[in-house]
């Protein structure tokens, strides 16, 4: 495959108003994780968010489609394409099955099995509105209900669909979530909206922080929940002990992905066709990245060794390989 044409932007600064996690400025040659290549694959329409099964990346293909394609790891061979309802959106691998979220109609959630694409069951997930995105907890599945008029989130059981709770958040159209390893963090999609922390046992809000407008996806680097703010601009890290805002950062016109290395966050901006990498100390931009073939890059995986990168626009998937310098 061409190895694409790349503009590289290098040094860029973003404007932290606060900053308590590390004071210290690192340089590119200190910190950056650099691609050694960069490939793009062929996939369904309207790309819109990813899943990893240790092996496979998974791509839900939006509204056109209505599929979720297969792609080896690897290579990005393509694997399969499966039919995955009216309105394929999230999309999780629970260590055993692939989960989809259908915006429907009706709105369910799809169990697939990851060898063939084989549906094992849709379920209800007893919420309003219409399944968003997935959390795993490493035992249940959680799930946002987006919806204009309330905000929830299910707790499902992964062997048969179960729903074992449905429970308020503090705002409505509950789009972003994560588990960081003992909470589940949901953030709305509204304007001037909140992002809760989650008790995974019962759901109850340990605390909300009023995180901006337009929340798109969330990364947890072991210390912070980082946050994409769609409509503001801006890149938030919240700090996960407290709620504590610790940094808010210009980006673009509207940042949308965001994942960890493991040693920097990257980021995608939707609109300006770019992904970024800024340090995880003081969220300094270390690089930007832009291509020509890239249109809409929106959601991001880290799969342990490669970003992944959505191109809703160019009905691709992008593949950065990080390397230590």
């Amino acid at each position: 495959m061409k190895t694409p044409t790349l503009i590289l932007i290098a040094g860029l600064a973003a404007v932290s108003t606060s900053f308590a996690v590390d004071s210290h400025s690192p340089t590119s040659a200190q910190r950056l994780s650099q691609p050694d290549f960069i490939q793009s694959f062929p996939v369904g329409r309207e790309p819109y968010f990813l899943a990893f099964d240790g092996e496979n990346i998974w791509v839900t293909n939006h509204l056109l489609d209505n599929t979720v394609t297969k792609l080896r790891a690897s290579d990005g061979a393509t694997l399969g394409t499966f039919a995955a309802g009216t309105f394929p959106a999230g999309i999780l691998f629970d260590s055993t099955n692939i989960w989809i979220a259908d915006y429907g109609p009706p709105g369910q959630v799809i169990k697939m099995q990851p060898s063939d694409g084989t549906i094992l069951g849709t379920f209800d997930t007893g919420g309003d509105g219409v399944p968003d995105r997935f959390a795993f907890d490493g035992e249940n599945i959680w799930v946002t209900n987006f919806d204009d008029l309330s905000g929830t989130v299910s707790k499902m059981r992964p062997s048969d669909g179960a729903v074992l709770g449905v429970y308020p958040t503090s705002d409505v159209q509950a789009h972003a979530i994560l588990f960081d390893g003992t909470y589940i963090w949901v953030a709305s999609d509204a304007e001037n909206s909140q992002m809760d922390k989650l008790r995974v046992s019962d759901g109850s809000i340990v605390f909300s922080v009023e995180i901006g407008s337009g929340a798109q996806q969330l990364a947890f680097d072991g210390k912070n929940i980082w946050v994409t703010l769609y409509l503001d601009s801006l890149v938030k890290a919240v700090k996960a002990s407290n709620g504590a805002i610790v940094g808010s950062f210009p980006l673009g016109y509207r940042p949308d992905g965001v994942a960890f290395d493991g040693t920097n966050i990257w980021v995608t901006d939707y609109w300006k066709n770019t992904v970024n990498i800024l340090s995880d100390r003081n969220g300094g931009i270390l690089h930007t990245f832009k291509e020509e073939s890239w249109t809409g890059p929106g959601a991001m995986l880290f799969d342990g060794s490669s970003i992944w990168v959505a191109n809703y626009s160019a009905n691709t998937v992008s593949k950065f390989k990080p390397v230590s310098p």
